[in-house]
């Protein structure tokens, strides 16, 4: 498979103004991948003023482009399939859920009450991209994230039914609604167009559980069966690969039945002390020295996550 880099793997040399978009697709190069998926996030006001240069730069690099946005709403879908078109990518991610929207007090009233409607509405809005998804050669893609289940997503998809409309297949966000991944994941797989992959751990912080990202291979999620699911996906050519090195994200939904949290197979808690370089400090350092440390903490996870997806791709690609 072709393996490519999500900005988000850099997402704090980005916050701290250690990395652009360019710098971003030459370190992907210099990595030996293949592609790129760039965050709409991660793209400053002057670089939708580029797009010609950044195209020539993703082009003279042999690289595939796929853009990534959180907007779920029919004028920006517009406005960044044209994106799509302008820097020559095939692919555009998005996602249904608003969290950003949502605090974590109201998660549960957000589950039960809001998402829903936006799950019923959501094939309207994306029967309306169709067209232009044709005119422009450019799927999208509607990722699992951390709200929605497998099977929420493939009932969108599935009503929608047009080749242009499929799943952004992320490894590791099913966590958060006490799916688990490899299950998930073959659900998925044959209507998925795109991909996140990437490792999770489980920890307890106040004596809640909360995932984790981690360096590829330093998770309890099945990465090399993982990989075989996509693999053998029809539609998947590509694998992205998404460090999240100094993320974290609380479970969205209740666990399953009415007894507590499972706590076996990926969702066992992994113990502490972390190692610093594994599971990130929280909350993140903002003084200079403590930027710096994560900042190498996350190129590393980098440098570590791509050799393990490498060598997953040698032996299973």
């Amino acid at each position: 498979m072709l393996l490519g880099l999500h900005t988000f793997s850099y997402h704090l040399a980005f916050r701290w103004g250690e990395m652009d978009l360019v710098g971003f697709i030459h370190r992907a190069a210099e990595l030996g991948l293949d592609g790129v998926q760039l965050h709409w996030r991660h793209f400053r006001e002057e670089d939708f003023r580029r797009l010609p240069e950044l195209r020539r730069l993703i082009d003279d690099l042999g690289l595939y482009v796929e853009i990534d946005t959180p907007f779920f709403e029919r004028g920006h879908l517009r406005e960044m399939l044209r994106v799509c078109a302008e820097l020559g990518a095939t692919h555009l991610r998005t996602y249904i859920s608003t969290p950003e929207l949502i605090d974590g007090a109201a998660q549960r009233d957000y589950v039960r009450d809001e998402l829903p409607q936006q799950l019923a509405a959501a094939p309207s809005v994306l029967r309306d991209m169709v067209p232009l998804c044709a005119e422009l050669g450019v799927r999208i893609g509607i990722e699992n994230h951390e709200y929605e289940t497998s099977a929420d997503l493939l009932r969108v998809v599935a009503a929608v039914d047009s080749e242009w409309i499929g799943i952004l297949l992320d490894n590791g966000n099913s966590m958060m609604v006490w799916e688990e991944p490899l299950a998930a994941a073959r659900a998925m797989a044959p209507r998925a167009v795109s991909t996140h992959f990437k490792d999770h751990l489980v920890i307890v912080e106040g004596g809640e559980p909360v995932v984790v990202g981690v360096p590829l291979g330093r998770g309890r999620i099945d990465l090399a069966e993982s990989f075989r699911i996509h693999a053998a996906a029809p539609l998947l050519e590509r694998l992205n690969i998404e460090v999240c090195y100094a993320y974290r994200a609380p479970f969205r939904r209740p666990p399953p039945g009415s007894g507590p949290p499972p706590q076996k197979g990926v969702f066992l808690p992994h113990p502490p002390p972390w190692d610093p370089a594994v599971v990130a400090p929280f909350p993140l350092p903002e003084d200079p020295a403590g930027r710096r440390r994560l900042i190498d903490w996350q190129a590393q996870a980098v440098v570590d996550s791509v050799a393990c997806v490498s060598d997953l791709n040698r032996r299973w690609g």
